[in-house]
């Protein structure tokens, strides 16, 4: 991710419809009213130093036939890696989506985590149909994980490739 994303990031970030399936849970800066190339800019340096201090990683994610970026993905290590994928309406799509679960399974070794968390509102149907096309399945809330509509993939740190 560069400051030289936010012209392209913005029209995601500025998208209502899209930024519906984002998550946003436990995260004070990054949402909201994005509305101005100053404010995607401000985010992005956040995010940038939130990496520099190892809080957590954020990615562009940019559409190869295009070389625009088209969201992020954001990745917080630890036993439940939380994955988080902001993307433009255009590519909430089960295809796009599942290209971007199958890729983070590099992730497990990347973040030494147990498992890798991602959030999908009920609405969410092709970011669902995604999530359990790559493995991942609902996680019950319960004591340890008091969180609604996660889905969750265990994958054996030996078997990412």
């Amino acid at each position: 991710m560069s400051l030289e994303d936010a012209e392209e990031l913005l029209k995601c970030y500025n998208d209502s419809e899209a930024r519906r399936f984002f998550n946003d849970d436990n995260f004070d800066f990054g949402y909201g009213n994005v509305d101005t190339i100053e404010k995607m800019q401000c985010n992005i340096k956040l995010w940038l130093n939130s990496y520099y201090s190892k809080n957590f990683v954020r990615f562009s994610i940019i559409d190869k036939s295009t070389d625009k970026a088209v969201g992020t993905v954001e990745m917080l290590g630890g036993k439940h890696g939380i994955l988080r994928i902001d993307i433009m309406g255009d590519y909430e799509c089960e295809n796009c989506l599942s290209e971007l679960f199958e890729t983070a399974d590099r992730f497990y070794n990347d973040f030494n985590c147990d498992c890798i968390v991602s959030k999908a509102i009920p609405e969410a149907t092709e970011r669902i149909k995604a999530l359990t096309k790559c493995g991942y399945s609902l996680y019950t809330q319960s004591d340890t994980w008091n969180r609604k509509y996660y889905y969750m993939k265990t994958l054996s740190r030996r078997k990412v490739k």
